[in-house]
């Protein structure tokens, strides 16, 4: 019995082997090499001829208040929150419309919506960097002329980088969010909506006759 139970864990192994090897390539030594070139002088002029420096980058990062880091550091929270409240709030009406029953075509829309998502990250920057933001020949810029209204500079700034920045990565992050609220919508079973507009009546009813 023994012997099998050894068979059996060492075939387990040796099929999740191959996967195992690619978490620890992709995942786990990224990790590992970030850490160590952290405690280094790696740049982009030591980038052959780097040495050890302990933890001054943490110290340099932490204490020197006009590094930058506290400011990106706050810009990266403030970041974070506006999105994660955006695309909450956006894929959970949007998720809500598509389980409408009056809504036709709605596998068609379900479909448009992982086009985003399915499309490569670089693909989908460089298509709003130079196809919508670009300055001179964008689409926004273009849309803007026809109303008299002059070209607008949206990677000029800071601010104006930032909300560009966001509707880029609500665009890259809304389908994924949609769907996942989809299929939690239409896990809850329909007698459960029947109940509730049920008990909305009765209470709209037993208020409108005391």
């Amino acid at each position: 019995m023994k012997k099998n139970k050894k068979k059996e864990i060492l075939f387990a192994y040796s099929w999740s082997a191959p996967s195992l090897i690619l978490i620890l390539l992709i995942v786990i030594f990224p990790i590992l090499y970030t850490g160590y070139i952290s405690l280094t002088n790696m740049n982009v002029y030591h980038w052959n001829n780097y040495e050890l420096i302990g933890l001054k980058n943490y110290k340099d990062a932490l204490l020197v208040l006009d590094n930058g880091f506290i400011q990106a550091f706050l810009v990266t929270i403030l970041w974070t929150i506006i999105n994660m409240v955006l695309q909450l709030i956006i894929a959970f009406l949007l998720a809500n419309l598509l389980n409408l029953k009056r809504l036709r075509l709605r596998n068609l829309y379900k479909t448009l919506l992982i086009f985003p998502w399915a499309m490569p990250g670089y693909v989908s920057i460089l298509l709003w960097k130079t196809g919508m933001f670009n300055s001179q020949f964008g689409l926004l810029n273009q849309w803007l002329a026809k109303y008299n209204i002059g070209p607008v500079k949206w990677l000029g700034s800071d601010g104006m980088a930032f909300l560009c920045c966001t509707t880029v990565n609500l665009w890259l992050a809304l389908p994924f969010m949609i769907t996942i609220m989809d299929g939690a919508l239409q896990s809850i079973e329909k007698s459960f909506f029947g109940r509730s507009n049920l008990v909305t009546k009765n209470v709209v009813y037993y208020d409108s006759h005391d």
